[in-house]
This record gives C-alpha cells, sequence and structure tokens, in this order.
C-alpha cells in the first residue's frame, strides 16, 4: 500500500510541474505554439495537447484562432491564479529547493556585504526568509524584520518600516512574489530590492537581482 500511495503522490508531483510549465511558457511568449511547448519542455507533442486541453477544461487558459490555422493561448485570471499556487508548491516542495535557495541567498548576502549594506528587511514570511535570517548571521548583515505579506491583503494601511531605517529589501515571499516585488518598487524607490533567481519575478531591473 506504501508503495501505491508513494507512486500516486509522485505522479501528482510530476502532473503539477508538467501543468506549470505549460502555463509558464504561454505566460512567457506572445506567440507560442504546441510545437514550440513541446520543444521548451522536451515534452512530447502529444502529451502537449492533452495537457492544453485539460487547462482548457479547467479555465486557465483561453485560446483564440488566428490567421493562417494558427492559435493564441492566453492565461486566465484563474490561469495566473494557479501558476502562482503551483510555483508555490513546488518552491517549498522541490528536494532543490534548500540547495538552490542557499546559493542565492549567499550570493545576495555577499552583495550586501561588498555594498555595505547592513540593515535589510526580509519581504515575506516563509521559507526562504527562514534560510536567509539563518545564513545572515555568516555575514555582517542584520536582518531588521520579516514583513509578513498577509498584510498586504489584509489591511488597507501597509505598516512597512520607514525607508531611512533599510539599506535593502530581500523578497523573500513565496506565494506572489511578483504581486509583492512590484508593490516594493511602488514604496521603496530609492532602495536596493534583490530577488533571488528561483521566484522568476519579471521586470527585475538590473542590479536588483
Amino acid at each position: 500500500m506504501a508503495i501505491h500511495e508513494d507512486n500516486k503522490l509522485t505522479k501528482q508531483e510530476e502532473s503539477g510541474d508538467l501543468t506549470l510549465g505549460v502555463l509558464e511558457a504561454i505566460d512567457s511568449k506572445k506567440s507560442i505554439t504546441q510545437r514550440s511547448i513541446s520543444k521548451d519542455l522536451d515534452m512530447a507533442l502529444g502529451l502537449v495537447n492533452s495537457y492544453l486541453k485539460r487547462c482548457v477544461k479547467k479555465g486557465f487558459i483561453k485560446i483564440q484562432q488566428a490567421p493562417k490555422n494558427r492559435y493564441l493561448y492566453y492565461l486566465t485570471p484563474k490561469g495566473f491564479s494557479e501558476k502562482a499556487k503551483l510555483t508555490a508548491e513546488f518552491l517549498t516542495s522541490s528536494f532543490t529547493f534548500f540547495r538552490k535557495s542557499r546559493d542565492q541567498i549567499e550570493e545576495i548576502l555577499d552583495n550586501c556585504n561588498k555594498k555595505n549594506w547592513k540593515r535589510i528587511l526580509l519581504f515575506g514570511n516563509s521559507e526562504l526568509a527562514e534560510i536567509t535570517s539563518l545564513y545572515s548571521k555568516n555575514h555582517e548583515v542584520q536582518i531588521i524584520q520579516v514583513y509578513n505579506t498577509s498584510n498586504l491583503r489584509d489591511s488597507k494601511q501597509d505598516n512597512f518600516p520607514p525607508a531611512s531605517d533599510l539599506d535593502a529589501i530581500i523578497l523573500t515571499d513565496l506565494t506572489s512574489p511578483q504581486k509583492s516585488y512590484e508593490q516594493l518598487v511602488t514604496v521603496y524607490k530609492s532602495k536596493p530590492i534583490l530577488v533571488p533567481k528561483l521566484l522568476k519575478v519579471k521586470g527585475v531591473k538590473s542590479g536588483r537581482r
């Protein structure tokens, strides 16, 4: 029984990873075909077709016919939500998460040392924030606060720490990193916002990785 349960879990995880791959592929390109998705994800063309039909049925994507018998694929609001959820699940459950996050956080903290950024805000209460707090002890930085990003949704008044109290911000939100990054750019326009690459945040300016 245990073996069957493990196999079932593995298939569920694999299905989630493939669905995430398809949603990310559609989100990343304005014009995409089933064949290009197949090539990018190293998936059989028939499997791509199957996952696209599944995503359409679940309301994650919409298909619009274009000239020359081509089709355009779009993520729906439900699709964006599912992509964010699957990304968070992948990051927290993947056995490579700790290694990837450790290496990227160490690189970010090294950069903080070089730039003499001492007072650091962690934006997002998550496993990534815990890892950052742990490895910050090996560097000459001070974590002044771990900001709980649920405050963004639960309260109309955002109690952000004053910019004058910070030297830099590290994004550690695993649930909605894109939304949190956009909020940070608005609030802390003149402060370095450091984003681990594993969060796959779009629009990060040079020097903010």
